[in-house]
């Protein structure tokens, strides 16, 4: 056991301390000026990882977690609920500094960090694992084997965690085999819940003691995802849709904004439902929109926007079918973009065939590193959004314009 000073919440939401010998420490569950007692789980040749015994003195930022889950079962949802609200965004902001600065080689401060309209209750979609004894829930932070019994989430939205209520009284009535669920309100406000398992289920019996206005999805291994009961819904549950759409819009408007206005051709990359390629059109572009989802073909085709053409497929696929454009929006997943996607976008930007390049990350790392593979593309402006309030992410918003 060694006492550590905490200097500040790094990516991932742990502690930083350092060692006697000057090794650098992350401590999960620790707040800037807290002074701990750590126990040294793993030791590499440059860092320490630990875990907090027992905090000797707190820091002036850190508070009392409000959800009992946090605090009881360990949950590993949120990260941060320990550390008050202005102290997280000011750590998400570091967090976006230090990633493009030390991975991606730019020369940037620390961006402004957007609030959220909610600091709780902004959630609109959680999923679920079982664990043993038929618990369904999430994973404590320092045991990701297991999993607790979810009771109440308190950064998830009321009609959600309503929606579970009902499910955890019939949990009996859900298939033995049972790998996790999925809770959402979808785009059309819609309650929409996914039972994932392993075999064949016949879930008439459990949809009898759920909300008749629920749609009821299964997904099993090996077959499609079927809608099983509920009304009538052109979404499936699987989609990627923004947990927080309170601050979703806000983040979509900037990055349109910021590309300017058109005539000319833009593309919308890893487009979703096409929220940013409608936003594009209505300034003026010509847009092509790709997403490899064919499930939400069916939210955006019946617009049959004249200044949208909607394509399906992998982006590395199939841009080199779509015309040179003046504007690129991308919204990557996690992983972020394609080797040959940065690198062709970094053509256009050495060219100056793209003006703008608007790039929407919710992974600071990944948007760091393709960054650092674009080297023609100058940032201009750039903004971070707290849009997981409680938690160590944070979406950020880019913006890449051609070296003069």
């Amino acid at each position: 056991m060694i006492e550590v000073e905490i200097e500040r919440c790094v990516a991932g939401g742990s502690g930083l301390g350092r060692l006697e010998d000057g090794m650098v420490v992350f401590v999960p569950r620790t707040a800037p000026g807290d002074r701990v007692v750590v126990e040294i789980i793993e030791r590499r040749d440059r860092w320490a990882r630990g875990l907090a015994v027992s905090v000797v003195r707190p820091g002036p930022e850190r508070v009392q977690p409000e959800c009992p889950h946090y605090i009881d079962d360990r949950c590993g949802g949120c990260q941060l609920q320990h550390v008050a609200m202005d102290r997280q965004r000011l750590t998400k902001g570091e967090i976006v500094g230090d990633a493009l600065r030390r991975i991606g080689r730019r020369d940037c401060a620390d961006p402004a960090v957007v609030v959220s309209p909610v600091p709780w209750r902004y959630r609109r979609k959680i999923t679920m694992a079982r664990g043993e004894n038929n618990a369904i829930g999430f994973h404590p932070y320092d045991d990701p084997s297991s999993v607790f019994d979810l009771v109440d989430c308190l950064i998830t939205e009321q009609a959600v965690m309503d929606m579970w209520t009902q499910v955890r009284a019939a949990r009996r009535l859900l298939p033995a085999d049972l790998k996790g669920i999925t809770l959402c309100r979808g785009r059309d406000d819609q309650l929409h819940l996914l039972v994932n398992s392993v075999g064949e289920w016949e879930p008439q019996a459990f949809a009898e003691h759920v909300d008749s206005r629920v749609c009821v999805w299964v997904k099993t291994e090996g077959r499609a995802l079927n809608q099983c009961s509920g009304p009538p819904t052109r979404v499936s549950p699987d989609s990627f849709e923004q947990a927080n759409d309170g601050l979703a819009e806000t983040i979509r408007e900037f990055a349109v904004d910021r590309i300017g206005e058109g005539p000319g051709i833009a593309w919308d990359l890893y487009g979703g439902f096409g929220d940013t390629a409608r936003g594009m059109a209505a300034s003026g572009f010509k847009v092509w929109s790709v997403d490899t989802d064919a499930g939400v073909r069916e939210w955006r085709e019946p617009e049959d926007d004249p200044d949208i053409t909607w394509v399906t497929g992998r982006v590395e696929q199939v841009m080199a079918r779509l015309p040179e454009p003046n504007v690129v929006v991308v919204n990557p997943p996690r992983v972020g973009l394609a080797a040959a996607v940065t690198n062709l976008l970094d053509g256009f930007l050495e060219r100056s065939v793209v003006s703008r390049v608007a790039y929407v990350s919710c992974d600071p790392a990944t948007l760091a590193r393709d960054l650092r593979r674009m080297p023609a593309g100058k940032i201009v402006d750039m903004r971070a959004y707290d849009l997981f309030p409680q938690t160590s992410h944070v979406e950020t918003v880019v913006i890449l314009a051609a070296q003069p």
